[in-house]
């Protein structure tokens, strides 16, 4: 079982859910202290087994780097968790951060997959997850970007798992909304009202929702939480524009908002 994003957040929760199963666990991340002590806390929790590889998902090798890692090992999990995103207005965001973030949570993501994917099928068995997010069913101003980078997480998801619906390898896309994790303070957005205390959910949460629905054979789009669902149907049903009027307004903070006029 292979999880990206593995140090902190949603990916963290999972790995020490998995671990209490005595899974055996490769766990992939940039910061390699955090991992360290991670894969001991899953080693003493009951993991089978737990390797880790700091590697920063955006470099050109990081992707042969892991297939190495993996080497002939059968996977039958592939959680691709690692994301990024930034807040503002979209000029205002150095085009670097822009770049770094695409990359990752686009071509990283799609990239691992490809690698990994064949391996899979060899073996005719196993799960691929996608974190993708509610931001994926709409227009999000303040973070286009992001929100549009996760409509391509959406769109591949539910396409990979109709190519391969013949086979027994599921695709799924698990869509949280806001979530305690490292994810607001990083895109230095904790001071929109979409990431205050009582709009986020605990990782642990999402990770046990997400888990519940790999055992349960869930493919296609998996949304966490029962408002979460809601807005996803709601975003079907209204015009775009009202739709991102009201985003604005969740999004907005006292240093950043926009006229919706």
């Amino acid at each position: 079982m292979l999880i990206t994003g593995a140090s902190s957040g949603i990916g963290r929760e999972l790995a020490l859910l998995l671990a209490c199963r005595g899974a055996e666990l490769i766990l992939v991340a940039r910061g390699e202290a955090a991992l360290s002590a991670l894969t001991e806390d899953l080693r003493a929790s009951g993991a089978a087994a737990v390797d880790f590889l700091a590697v920063d998902l955006t470099d050109s090798n990081a992707v042969d780097t892991i297939v190495a890692l993996l080497g002939d090992r059968p996977l039958d999990l592939l959680v691709n968790n690692a994301g990024c995103g930034d807040y503002g207005r979209f000029q205002d965001i150095e085009w670097d951060r822009y770049s770094k973030s695409l990359q990752l949570n686009m071509c990283a993501l799609t990239a691992l997959t490809h690698a990994l994917l064949p391996g899979m099928l060899l073996s005719n068995r196993g799960c691929i997850v996608n974190v993708a997010s509610t931001a994926a069913f709409m227009p999000i101003p303040l973070m286009a970007a992001y929100a549009a980078s996760k409509s391509y997480v959406l769109s591949l998801s539910q396409a990979l798992q109709f190519e391969l619906r013949h086979t027994q390898i599921r695709v799924m896309a698990l869509c949280p909304g806001a979530t305690r994790t490292g994810f607001a303070a990083a895109a230095a957005a904790e001071s929109s009202n979409n990431f205050s205390e009582s709009n986020t959910a605990s990782p642990a949460a999402v990770a046990a929702f997400a888990l519940k629905k790999i055992d349960g054979g869930a493919t296609g789009i998996v949304v966490h939480g029962f408002k979460n669902r809601l807005s996803t149907v709601f975003t079907r049903l209204v015009p775009d524009y009202l739709v991102m009027l009201l985003a604005n307004r969740v999004m907005r903070s006292d240093a950043h908002s926009i006229n919706p006029m």
